[in-house]
């Protein structure tokens, strides 16, 4: 599963991107909220799987996260997969 979220702050904008290999919606929510915060956890757009073409997801993650991320989406109970967790995170001015 797959969490985006674009919060703006004291004039910084910042991009998350969390994905991870979890049981359900709830458990990828408590990952977001443990790295990012429970606001953005809140804000979070969650989707199963990975998808490449998210404008967050676009911004922050490189060709090679983005294939393994592909590949757990596709074998989530491989073993290279378990406790897969990745967190992006971009600030910018605004």
């Amino acid at each position: 599963m797959s969490a985006t979220a674009i919060v703006s702050v004291a004039g910084f904008v910042t991009a998350f991107f969390v994905g991870a290999v979890v049981r359900d919606q709830d458990e990828l929510r408590a990952c977001v909220a443990r790295h990012c915060g429970r606001g953005v956890a809140a804000l979070a757009d969650v989707r199963s799987g990975f998808d490449q073409f998210d404008p967050v997801a676009v911004w922050l993650v490189s060709e090679k996260t983005g294939d393994l991320l592909a590949a757990a989406a596709i074998d989530p109970d491989g073993p290279a997969f378990r406790g897969l967790l990745v967190v992006l995170r971009q600030r910018v001015v605004a």
